[in-house]
């Protein structure tokens, strides 16, 4: 875990590195799928996922779905994450019904989400799904 963690970490100098970071990350949980999502502040600028769910972060981003998402919200509002954690346990069962990128998800045979937000200095963080 700790030579993942550096990865990340590495990766938030040189952008190139975090398609690779990403599958790693998906990797090292047995999952079906992980995104990556860059924010500077509140403001998601960039993502980086493997294929299975490409077009929903694009679409989380591009559309600006993170203007209304509850996710960083709740995490900037100082309920901050520490290691990674499952959405079930951290988020409301309501939020959860609601939140589009979570029922997204689903449709995708995603059910499960762990996460965890990461400070890259200054402003900027990562959040991995």
């Amino acid at each position: 875990m700790d030579a993942l963690i550096g990865q990340i970490y590495r990766a938030a100098g040189h952008e190139r590195l975090w398609n690779g970071v990403v599958e790693q990350v998906r990797r090292r949980f047995s999952s079906g799928a992980c995104e990556c999502v860059l924010y500077q502040g509140a403001e998601a600028v960039s993502g980086f996922t493997t294929a299975v769910t490409r077009d929903i972060v694009d679409c989380y981003i591009d559309d600006r779905h993170w203007e209304t998402n509850e996710r960083v919200g709740r995490y900037l509002s100082g309920s901050p994450l520490t290691g990674f954690v499952t959405a079930d346990s951290y988020y409301t069962p309501e939020m959860l019904a609601t939140d589009a990128c979570a029922r997204l998800l689903a449709s995708r045979g995603l059910h499960q989400q762990v996460l965890t937000m990461l400070h890259l200095g200054g402003d900027r963080m990562a959040a991995f799904t």
